[in-house]
C-alpha cells in the first residue's frame, strides 16, 4: 500500500520536491530514515512520466563510483581507462538519463558524496535537458550530517512531510469495509491514525491486527519494535531520526508508538485517549439526546446536579443525571439502564484523560474476534 502513501497530499509534496529537482537538471541526495514508506522509486517513476530512462544501482558491492556507474549505465564507453566525472559526462549514452543508487553504506558513503561533487562541476556545462540526474538514497545512520552546497545537487530529508490528514486518510483506506459498524470504522482509523502517524509501515501492521488488539496496542505494538530491533535505549536526536524512533509530524517533534511501547507506556496512553476522545464523546452525546427524546415523558427536573446546581431544563441533563435517574424509573429497560450506565463510564475516563478500558469499549460497540473480520 505504499504506492497509495506516496500519493497523499504529504508524502506527495515530498515525491514533487525530488521530481521537480530531477526535471531541473539537479542530482537528488535523498535521505531516510530506517523503516521508511516503501515503493519510493515507484512513486518517483510514477511522477516523472516516461520522459526519462532510468538505471538502478546497487552499491552495496562497494566498489568505486565510478566503476559502478559505468557498469551500469553506460553502453559502448568511450573511456577504457582514467575514467571520472568529466570522461562520464563526455560519454554520449550517459544523457539524459536517471541514475537511481541504493545500498550506500557507511562506509562507502563518504566515497559518494564526493564523487556526487565532482560529477556537479563536471556537468556545469551541460544543458539541463540533456543532464543525467544521479539520486543517491541514504537510509539510517548513512543518512545522517548530509548537506551538499552545490547549485546542482538538491537534498530532501524524509521528516516533518507527513501531517494526520495524511494518517487519517491512510488508515480509512487501508480497514474499508473491515468492520460492521461504522462506530467501529471509526475507533480504529482513530486509533491506527494516531498510533502510525508518520510511520506509513506501522499502519500497515496495525490495520491488520484485531480490533481488541488495536484499541488496547501495547503488546502487538512492543511485538512490532522487537520485530525492528528496538530496545528503547536513548540516543542523540540526529540518530533518533535515523532509526526511526522519532519524526517532526504537524510541526512537533514526534516519538514512535513502538518506542513508547518499550519506553514509557503511559505516553502511549495518552495516544489512545487523543484518539478515543474525538470518536466517543461525540458518540456519548448523541446518545444523550436520544435517550432525552426517547424518555422526556420520564426524566424529572428540577433535578440536582453533582456540582451543587439545580437543573431546570431537561436538555441540560448530563448522561450520568440521566443514568442515575434511570436507576428509580421502572419503565425504563435493564437494556437500556445498562447502556446509559455504560455512556457514563465513558465520559468519565475520557474526562480524566484515560483511555477507555477495552471490556467497556467492547460492551458499548461490540470488539470481539468474530466482528472485527472483512465483510466484503
Amino acid at each position: 500500500m505504499s504506492r497509495l502513501w506516496w500519493s497523499l497530499p504529504g508524502p506527495g509534496d515530498f515525491i514533487e520536491e525530488i521530481a521537480s529537482s530531477i526535471r531541473g537538471g539537479q542530482s537528488v541526495i535523498i535521505r531516510l530514515p530506517e523503516c521508511a514508506p516503501r515503493q519510493l522509486l515507484s512513486a518517483v517513476k510514477a511522477a516523472l512520466g516516461n520522459d526519462f530512462f532510468w538505471t538502478q544501482v546497487d552499491a552495496t558491492e562497494e566498489s568505486r563510483p565510478i566503476e559502478l556507474l559505468y557498469d551500469f549505465a553506460v553502453m559502448d564507453p568511450i573511456a577504457s581507462r582514467g575514467r571520472n566525472a568529466s570522461t562520464l559526462v563526455a560519454e554520449s549514452s550517459f544523457k539524459n538519463q536517471i541514475v537511481w543508487v541504493e545500498g550506500v553504506g557507511i562506509s562507502i558513503r563518504s566515497d559518494w558524496l564526493d564523487f556526487l561533487s565532482e560529477y556537479e562541476s563536471a556537468c556545469r556545462a551541460t544543458p539541463e535537458c540533456e543532464r543525467t540526474s544521479i539520486c543517491l538514497v541514504l537510509e539510517g545512520e548513512s543518512a545522517l550530517l548530509v548537506s551538499p552546497n552545490a547549485v546542482g545537487i538538491h537534498g530532501v530529508i524524509w521528516d516533518g512531510y507527513a501531517s494526520s490528514v495524511d494518517a487519517q486518510l491512510y488508515a480509512a483506506h487501508l480497514i474499508h469495509h473491515r468492520y460492521q459498524h461504522s462506530l467501529q470504522q471509526r475507533i480504529a482509523v482513530a486509533i491506527i491514525a494516531t498510533l502510525s502517524r508518520w510511520d506509513s509501515l506501522c499502519c500497515d501492521f496495525l490495520s491488520q491486527q484485531a480490533l481488541d488488539d488495536i484499541v488496547e496496542p501495547e503488546r502487538v505494538l512492543k511485538q512490532l519494535a522487537r520485530e525492528r530491533a528496538w530496545n528503547g535505549a536513548d540516543c542523540s536526536s540526529d540518530m533518533a531520526w535515523a532509526k526511526g524512533y522519532t519524526h517532526s509530524f504537524d510541526g512537533k517533534q514526534t516519538a514512535s508508538a513502538a518506542l513508547l511501547a518499550v519506553r514509557d507506556v503511559s505516553k502511549l496512553d495518552s495516544l489512545i485517549w487523543n484518539a478515543e476522545v474525538g470518536v466517543m464523546l461525540p458518540f456519548v452525546e448523541e446518545r444523550r439526546r436520544e435517550l432525552l427524546k426517547r424518555y422526556s415523558n420520564v426524566l424529572q427536573v428540577p433535578y440536582p446536579s453533582k456540582f451543587g446546581s439545580l437543573i431546570t431544563n431537561k436538555l441540560d441533563l448530563e448522561i450520568g443525571d440521566i443514568a442515575d435517574q434511570f436507576r428509580t424509573v421502572g419503565t425504563v429497560s435493564d437494556n437500556e439502564r445498562n447502556s446509559a450506565e455504560r455512556l457514563r463510564k465513558i465520559r468519565n475516563h475520557l474526562s480524566h484523560l484515560e483511555p477507555v478500558p477495552r471490556s467497556l469499549l467492547s460492551a458499548t460497540i461490540g470488539i470481539s474476534s468474530e466482528t472485527a473480520v472483512s465483510v466484503r
